[in-house]
């Protein structure tokens, strides 16, 4: 079929192709919200609603659409499906990697601090200190019922480069450990994984073994350290969605980040900074 033959059959049948298109954006949106406010999110139903949305939406638009029209269905259908699937790929993109970016905590960092020598003494509050049998004791970071994550780093001259620990608490053992050359350090422990991040670096990590996980895809919005306004902030909040190579899926899962950076504590959930 010539091109001018399908501008003249979506000419004479454009009604029934907005129809389908409207019918399938709606019920795509629909079946996104219901996972989103009925199923909260959950990584057991994440493949039966992207299923729903993205083929079953398709299909029941293009459906709609071949029902009003008597001829020329199959190329209507082709039409109004693959639109239905565009635009929804186009919202899940906005949905899961733009609109983040624009929704974040984030903390100013005393402007004494940054970057100089005066803090080389690095004062530390009892309850943040961790001993490490054989190492030292270093900032107790972040932390759940079994791993706790530790950050020593060298304080004697910037930019202060860190080692971080995993531990597993049951045996005080590390399980793996990382080193950076400065001490721009965000943690938070969700569901068994250590999100890491060393500045705008990211690692993720299974807290069970100290391996780092296997990941298809993933999105998130942290930015780590940045000038705003002349003056030095640090992201203390983060959001990610993700697909594993053991197919376990992630959607907008969000926490707080404790954070350390030129010598200062940040303690995400509350944005003090404890210098």
């Amino acid at each position: 079929m010539k091109a001018l033959d399908l501008i003249k059959i979506m000419k004479l049948n454009i009604a029934p192709i907005i129809i389908g298109i409207i019918i399938g954006i709606i019920l795509g949106v629909a079946f996104y919200l219901m996972y989103v406010y009925i199923f909260h999110e959950s990584s057991s139903e994440f493949y039966l609603f992207a299923g729903l949305a993205l083929l079953g939406s398709p299909l029941v638009g293009s459906i709609i659409t071949s029902l009003m029209v008597n001829e020329d269905r199959h190329i209507l259908l082709l039409i109004s499906g693959s639109s239905v699937l565009l635009i929804l790929i186009v919202l899940s993109v906005l949905a899961y990697l733009v609109l983040p970016l624009f929704f974040y905590e984030s903390v100013q960092l005393p402007a004494s601090y940054i970057d100089t020598d005066s803090n080389s003494s690095s004062y530390t509050p009892s309850y943040l200190n961790y001993s490490i049998p054989g190492i030292g004791t270093g900032r107790l970071i972040t932390s759940d019922n079994n791993s706790a994550v530790v950050v020593m780093s060298e304080y004697d001259h910037s930019p202060y480069a860190s080692t971080v620990y995993l531990i597993n608490k049951s045996s005080n053992g590390i399980l793996m450990s990382l080193n950076f050359n400065n001490d721009i350090i965000a943690a938070a422990i969700d569901q068994g994984t250590l999100n890491i991040f060393n500045d705008k670096i990211g690692y993720y990590i299974n807290t069970e073994n100290g391996e780092f996980v296997k990941t298809i895809v993933r999105f998130d919005n942290y930015r780590g350290l940045f000038m705003s306004d002349n003056n030095e902030y640090m992201q203390t909040t983060f959001e990610t969605s993700f697909l594993n190579a053991d197919g376990s899926v992630g959607s907008h899962r969000q926490m707080y980040m404790n954070c350390t950076a030129f010598g200062c504590f940040i303690i995400g959930s509350t944005g003090q900074v404890i210098e």
